[in-house]
């Protein structure tokens, strides 16, 4: 029985060539066919065992096929011949995944000093820490229990959703009547199929949803309404009419269909698809007004990134990334939401155990933070996606292919928080329980980095149920303790501590464990401001320009216009006044008005997040607006000239819009920031279009100034020494 594509196959791109003729190893692996790929490409290898790039794309079919153990094998020959720094990392992925802690750690430290950027540097590296920490304490316990359900078969099984109130739809490669196979892997198509539960874990046998569909193409992940009356569903981008992309290919698109007397009417094709690349696997907010959906559309952070639409009327908006807190440059797909529009997703790129995982973003003001790996034992080392779970949080269905193949799995816990086993209480708490005798609730606030106890953490807690509130602060064991609790009831708690990331944390009293100081919640926090000393050091990397009043004296300076970027001075667009490039220093004045380039905040080509190599200067400013909480200003970014002046333009805002989320996200009030984005209409050299240029000198229009509209006092600039 051959295994269908997991994640270039099901996941990704679905796609069906209409060129494929050749049967070789390069044309069954350029067309996605990994599995017929494989015994083609051993033929390749044992003719010539040192081919570098038939020995990455044998390992990377095995890969792709979740066969981990045959990947490391092909893998461990292929990084002697092949110096893609990708295949350093799949060989890491593969070695974490067969438990090969310490060995997957000196590989991720390989990778990490040859990534094409320094963000997947930083990711490596995270690896490369988990790994160690897996080495010297093993897996983490599990806390509650799972198990398969009886409706699974020896094909693929996966991706579930709630359907009325004992029913799930799930995604199945299984037989059925009038089954066409796909030419690709000599299986099934992948259908959707409904089950009724009928109580105690016990199922009906399952049935074709879209009994009377007849199109030999895949159908994927869905998500209902509340009514029930309406489905967005994944689907080959394959209506009355095939569509493909310019290579000829056909992507995935999401699709919706109405519900009428029973009987599910045409699917519809939403505005928000594109036939050249994939829109699939969507999620629906509790109002039901908006989507959150997997694509691998340009100017994303990686592979396939988590996008938002917004519905306006009946049309679904312009997408939205959401941003490199959710996104990675790997994978992140199979978004779900709960029932208070809490993120579940899978990545392979977030640290966790290896291959995919599921992880969950709290949703709180409109933003969703706080990533946390649910764990295990539904997280482990194989493939884990496609996590469902009731309103109540008390269970649910998610997707592994633990065994070989994908099946679902059920479970029964909640999992809303991270549980640990812990200090179950402290001297303090021992004496209030003598005088009295109600429920309480233990908890500790960490450094999630270091896994100290924090002090002096403002902490509130509100009864969901009553209202009724709680506030705390810390002592040196970082613990806090609430007595009156409520069984059966829902609380949020909310932890604040200068210089740290706010965190949210639910959690309920419907299982006896939480009550009475029998567990203890893990409130982990994340510091965020280098500048504990309220110091401003300002470095050589800022440089102030164009100052309007001209009573600067220190903007004296008319060199302009380096073509090469390594010279800071620059144009000014007014020609009223000549520009500097001396950096600050002790004796300059910022005044309302000046705008400050910040020449260290570098992009990628066609890419919006922030590089991890590129917030030194945001760091620097992110000081300045600390210490001075008057201070407003506006964030303008710019692109390089190439692509047209529309993308360019719309990339600038993106920008400029993660540099004021950067600053946000660390305590600055949005209320004292603004953000425009200028595309390609005020380049600092000569680089405009059709001028060949380096990508030094393209990298030099690449970037963000900060303009003071706002300031009633005097900021004399420190030196680092």
């Amino acid at each position: 029985m051959r295994k269908i594509i997991f994640l270039f196959f099901i996941l990704l791109i679905i796609v069906c060539s209409v060129n494929a003729q050749k049967k070789d190893a390069e044309e069954f692996y350029t067309h996605y066919s990994y599995w017929e790929a494989i015994p083609k490409l051993k033929k390749v290898v044992e003719r010539d065992n040192q081919n570098g790039e038939a020995l990455y794309n044998l390992a990377n079919a095995y890969r792709l096929n979740g066969k981990s153990v045959e990947a490391e094998l092909w893998f461990a020959k292929a990084v002697v011949y092949n110096i893609n720094p990708q295949c350093k990392l799949y060989y890491a992925q593969s070695l974490l995944s067969n438990s090969k802690y310490l060995k997957a750690k000196r590989w991720f430290e390989i990778y990490a000093n040859t990534a094409a950027s320094s963000e997947d540097a930083t990711l490596a590296i995270n690896f490369a820490e988990y790994c160690k920490e897996l080495h010297e304490n093993g897996m983490p316990p599990h806390l509650f229990g799972i198990k398969e359900v009886p409706f699974n078969t020896d094909k693929l099984d996966l991706s579930p959703s709630f359907y009325n109130e004992n029913t799930v739809v799930f995604v199945s490669n299984r037989k059925y009547e009038g089954e066409k196979k796909d030419r690709w892997t000599g299986d099934n198509y992948l259908k959707l199929f409904s089950v009724n539960e009928q109580g105690e874990g016990q199922f009906d046998k399952p049935v074709r949803f879209f009994p009377d569909s007849k199109i030999p193409f895949h159908e994927g992940p869905l998500v209902f309404t509340k009514d029930f009356k309406k489905i967005y569903f994944t689907k080959n981008n394959v209506l009355k009419k095939r569509k493909y992309d310019k290579n000829n290919n056909t992507k995935l698109s999401i699709f919706s269909a109405n519900n009428i007397d029973g009987k599910w009417e045409m699917p519809e094709y939403l505005s928000i698809n594109n036939n050249e690349y994939s829109v699939c696997h969507p999620a629906l907010s509790s109002d039901e007004t908006f989507m959150i959906f997997a694509s691998d559309m340009p100017g994303g952070y990686g592979g396939m990134d988590l996008y938002i639409s917004k519905i306006i009327g009946n049309v679904w908006g312009v997408p939205e990334n959401l941003g490199d807190v959710i996104n990675t440059p790997g994978n992140e797909i199979f978004p779900t939401l709960d029932c208070s529009d809490n993120l579940f997703f899978a990545s392979n790129m977030h640290v966790g155990f290896g291959s995919l995982d599921i992880f969950k973003a709290y949703y709180e003001n409109n933003e969703w933070t706080d990533i946390e790996n649910v764990g295990t034992p539904i997280n482990g080392p194989a493939d884990d996606f496609g996590l469902i779970i009731k309103c109540d949080y008390t269970g649910g269905y998610f997707t592994s292919n633990r065994k070989g193949e994908d099946n679902i799995y059920s479970f029964d816990q909640n999992i809303k928080i991270i549980i640990r086993k812990g200090k179950k209480n402290n001297k303090k708490v021992k004496k209030r329980n003598k005088k009295n005798n109600s429920p309480n609730i233990c908890g500790k606030i960490i450094n999630k980095l270091y896994r100290n106890p924090l002090e002096d953490v403002n902490v509130k807690m509100v009864s969901l149920c009553s209202g009724k509130e709680f506030e705390f602060v810390t002592e040196k064991d970082g613990y806090f303790t609430s007595e009156d609790i409520e069984k059966n009831c829902y609380y949020r708690i909310h932890a604040s501590k200068k210089n740290f990331q706010d965190a949210y944390f639910d959690f309920s009293t419907l299982k006896s464990n939480f009550l009475n100081c029998k567990d203890t919640l893990i409130i982990p926090l994340v510091f965020i401001n280098p500048f504990t000393d309220g110091t401003v050091n300002v470095t050589s990397s800022i440089t102030t320009v164009i100052n309007p009043t001209g009573s600067n004296p220190a903007v004296n300076n008319p060199t302009v216009n380096n073509p090469t970027g390594s010279n800071p001075a620059v144009n000014n667009p007014t020609g009223s006044n000549p520009t500097i490039n001396n950096p600050l220093s002790p004796d300059m004045i910022i005044v309302d008005g000046m705008v400050i380039e910040l020449y260290n905040i570098y992009f990628d080509l066609d890419k919006y997040y922030i590089r991890a190599d590129a917030t030194s200067d945001l760091n620097i400013l992110l000081g300045l607006l600390t210490k001075y909480p008057n201070m407003k200003g506006t964030l303008a970014a710019h692109t390089d000239s190439r692509a047209s002046h529309k993308y360019n333009v719309i990339l600038s805002r993106n920008r400029a819009k993660s540099a004021v989320k950067y600053l946000t996200e660390r305590g600055i009030n949005k209320n004292r920031l603004k953000w425009k984005g200028y595309g390609e209409t005020k380049l600092k050299n000569r680089c405009a279009d059709g001028v060949e240029c380096s990508e030094e000198e393209h990298q030099r229009n690449r970037r963000i100034e900060f303009q003071v509209t706002y300031f009633d006092g005097v900021i004399n600039s420190k030196e680092r020494n």
